[in-house]
């Protein structure tokens, strides 16, 4: 299997773009300089960037998936990050001096697990270092400075990679695909987020390697949908089904974001002609509007998220919409004439379904799942 993906992305792109994927380094999740101009041009910096980021202190540990401590981090980078990008110099070198910090503290410390990793990829590493490059636009890190903080982002991906890339596949119904569906393990969210973090360390640092990593996982995720377009590994969790459906397309719109960015058109590649990112997104609108699509995946009940809205897998709970929705606005700017964005755009107003035209009424979100504040990253402007 990874053979094949190897091959298809040799296909996909020529050797002379092998030879050099990061084309501009110091730019991961937007092309700032592009995406301000476009914002003044519009009269809409401002609107859409002004907030309120708060720094909060460096954290030495972590404790779980649930630390709570580490969503004021990541809310604080987001919030920078879009702030700096609209002239606030005190925003962007509050990131550069609470990058430093981070990294000056030598942690943070921590036993290795699912939960602390993924922790680390998308409440930490991902969101800080999309923040820095428009923290350096206002003014560089001094060499020194950042290859520390270089040094330290490289060892903390390191330290946190969760890729499970040589761990096998989830055999059929032993790991609760209700249709005895092989997956491989790497597909699975956490592996998303952490390739995520790799990869903005590449485009960030320069490095083709860690790019490459969040290439490879378009390719291996988009690999494990059903041909309905369904994530086996996502939708066997119960009524967190969708939720983990949605998040699992943010993050990965994330990933061909920064491909983007570097000239790589990954959002129209796909391992193969049923196993594309309108197909997934397809499933999520159909299971949105008809949650029996889902429910016979549903009810495997596979490592349901506990609470009470996540007790009958016939009744699907989409969560914090910020993430689970992070794909809408974003993947509608990029195909504004997909049959999926204009069944988003003429959403009907109850159900599920009512929750697309809150994201794109709200022009996007500032959520984990996306790593970013789409509104002012993303949106489309008129």
């Amino acid at each position: 299997m990874i053979q094949w993906i190897l091959i298809g992305w040799l296909l996909v792109f020529s050797s002379s773009a092998m030879a050099g994927l990061v084309s501009k380094p110091g730019f991961v999740a937007v092309d700032h300089v592009e995406r301000k101009a476009e914002l003044v041009k519009s009269g809409l910096l401002d609107e859409r960037c002004w907030g309120l980021p708060l720094s909060p202190g460096v954290i030495t540990d972590v404790t779980h998936s649930t630390d709570n401590r580490y969503n004021d981090v990541s809310r604080f980078f987001r919030d920078a990050g879009s702030t700096c990008l609209a002239n606030d110099s005190q925003s962007c070198r509050d990131i550069r001096k609470y990058a430093l910090e981070w990294a000056r503290s030598g942690g943070p410390s921590f036993t290795f697990s699912w939960g602390s990793s993924l922790t680390l990829n998308m409440r930490l590493l991902n969101p800080m270092i999309s923040a820095l490059p428009m923290a350096e636009a206002d003014k560089p890190l001094a060499p020194g400075e950042r290859e520390e903080l270089r040094a330290w982002l490289k060892a903390t991906v390191d330290a946190a990679e969760h890729g499970m890339r040589h761990e096998g596949q989830y055999e059929g119904g032993r790991h609760g695909m209700t249709d005895g569906a092989w997956v491989r393990k790497a597909a699975h969210n956490h592996s998303v987020q952490s390739s995520l973090a790799a990869m903005s360390y590449g485009a960030w640092a320069g490095n083709d390697e860690y790019f490459k990593v969040g290439i490879d996982q378009w390719f291996i995720t988009l690999e494990s949908a059903r041909k309905d377009g369904s994530l086996p590994i996502e939708t066997r969790r119960g009524a967190a089904a969708l939720y983990y459906q949605g998040r699992t397309i943010t993050a990965l719109i994330q990933i061909a974001e920064r491909a983007r960015v570097q000239g790589i058109d990954l959002h129209t590649q796909a391992p193969n002609p049923g196993q594309t990112i309108h197909q997934v997104v397809k499933f999520m609108l159909d299971a949105m509007e008809d949650q029996t699509l889902v429910e016979g995946y549903a009810s495997a009940n596979h490592s349901p998220k506990s609470g009470r809205k996540f007790r009958d897998y016939r009744v699907q709970s989409l969560g914090g919409l910020g993430s689970t929705l992070g794909f809408v606005v974003p993947y509608m700017r990029q195909f504004p004439n997909h049959a999926n964005t204009s069944r988003m755009k003429n959403a009907p107003r109850s159900g599920l379904m009512a929750k697309i035209t809150n994201a794109i009424s709200k022009g996007g979100y500032s959520a984990e799942w996306i790593g970013v504040d789409a509104k002012c990253f993303y949106s489309s402007l008129p």
